[in-house]
């Protein structure tokens, strides 16, 4: 497994080491490997960041965050839409007058999940 220095995961996940620090005290994401300067951080403690990230942005506290590492929530409310920021739709023609649109910003299907969706509502259009 890949090791990263504080440095290195501060820059993987676009967050800085104070903060990163912070929630290792706080216990939202898991101590070093190895202690002072060897300390060392791995592919969990990427992930870990990433998914406090991800929440704190979509407006959960640090207190919710903690609550969602140990029962993860079934949905996650929708950051709000700043101007200016950028979102991609998929935009399938179904059939005449029907199209299905994706945000993939919060569905977060993947492309043959969104296949499958689209070619399951085909065939129910295809029965009527």
């Amino acid at each position: 497994m890949k090791e990263y220095t504080m440095q290195q995961l501060s820059e993987l996940t676009d967050l800085p080491v104070r903060t990163i620090r912070f929630y290792i005290q706080k216990g939202l994401v898991d101590r070093p490997i190895g202690e002072r300067k060897g300390a060392k951080y791995n592919e969990d403690h990427v992930a870990q960041c990433l998914k406090i990230k991800k929440w704190t942005a979509a407006g959960l506290s640090l207190d919710k965050v903690a609550q969602a590492l140990v029962e993860p929530p079934l949905e996650l409310p929708t950051p709000p839409k700043k101007t200016g920021d950028v979102s991609m739709k998929t935009c399938i023609h179904l059939a005449e007058g029907v199209e299905l649109i994706i945000d993939s910003d919060i569905a977060q299907l993947s492309a043959s999940d969104i296949r499958s969706l689209a070619n399951t509502i085909i065939s129910q259009l295809g029965n009527k």
